[in-house]
Order: C-alpha cells, then structure tokens, then sequence
C-alpha cells in the first residue's frame, strides 16, 4: 500500500493523468468479446502493472525497456502512436549512461515500428494524422534528452549543496580553532 501512495500522492498526480490515455485503446477493445479484444485487454492491463513498477522501482532499465515493448505491442495492436509518450519522459532518469542510451534508441525504434505498421502494413494513415505523427515523433526523440538533462542539473545541485555543507562544516571548525588559539594568547606579551 506504501508503494501505491509513492505513485498517486499529490507531488506525481501527472502519473494518474497519463494513464487516461489508456482509455482510447480500452474503448477501442469494448467489448472483449473476442480472443484479440482480450489480448489487448491483457497487454493494458500488463503495461498498467509495468508502469506501476517504473516509479516504484525508481525508474530501473528493464522495467523500461518491458514498458517500451509493451508500448510496441499496444501501439500496433490498437493503431495508437501516441503510446510512444508514456516511457519517454522516464527514460531520461535511469540512472547509467549506457542504459540510457540502449533506452533511447529502443524507444526511437519502437516509435518507427508503430508508425512503418501503421503506414504500411495496416494502411490506415489518413493525410491528417501526419501533424500528429510529426508531433510524437517529436516528442519521442526530446523528451528523453530533456528528462536527462534535468536529471544531471539535479545530480549537480545536489553534489554542489554537499560540497557547501563539508566547507561550512570546516570553516566553522576552522574558525573554533582560531578561536581556541586566540583564546590562550590573551594574557601573554
């Protein structure tokens, strides 16, 4: 129960918002009234579980590569590119650099595998969705180097507010020192 408020207390209310987007693909599913509707049923339900697992483990590498394979799947099973936005934001927090690239060029790909089945497989690319498409697309490729940056300008503030701490406590040190010193050379000529 811990875990569940981590996620959906008021500091990371987003998390809850994000997840109305999964209404589409559940509506596009209702009702589950055959094995392929419930598959996609199953794969939400999955991601919903994944997802989950993303913020309560602090954004670990393989739960975000499921996610992104889970996005793949969801994305080409309901026709849905803008799945591509969920993982994208996390993506730049994973904590290794190498990960963090073997993410993003998983994530980039996952985005073109969605759109290539779309446009050429399922043939039902209407002129209109190119804007949107273009959209996500430009989401899929920022968002992870923006959530990155963010991250190494907190890892920064959080090294330069140590190092002020360690200096303050060795001036103040210093400064007692002097002050003890100063202290017993009052009385001598």
């Amino acid at each position: 129960m811990d875990n569940f408020k981590k996620i959906f207390n008021l500091s990371n209310w987003y998390l809850g918002i994000w997840l109305l987007f999964l209404l589409f693909p559940l509506t596009a599913a209702w009702p589950f009234n055959s094995p392929i509707k419930f598959v996609g049923l199953c794969l939400i339900i999955l991601f919903i579980f994944d997802y989950y697992e993303v913020y309560v483990s602090s954004r670990s590498a393989v739960w975000l590569l499921l996610e992104i394979l889970l996005v793949v799947a969801i994305g080409i099973f309901n026709m849905a590119p803008y799945m591509i936005m969920f993982p994208a934001w996390q993506i730049g927090f994973v904590r290794s650099k190498r990960w963090f690239g073997t993410l993003y060029a998983s994530h980039l790909l996952s985005y073109f595998v969605i759109v290539a089945y779309i446009l050429f497989v399922h043939k039902t690319f209407a002129a209109e969705d190119w804007e949107m498409t273009i959209i996500y697309g430009l989401i899929a490729c920022l968002a992870p180097l923006a959530s990155r940056s963010i991250k190494e300008h907190q890892e920064e503030s959080t090294q330069i507010s140590q190092s002020n701490q360690r200096l303050t406590r060795q001036v103040k040190h210093c400064l007692l020192y002097t002050s003890d010193a100063a202290d017993e050379l009052d009385g001598v000529d």
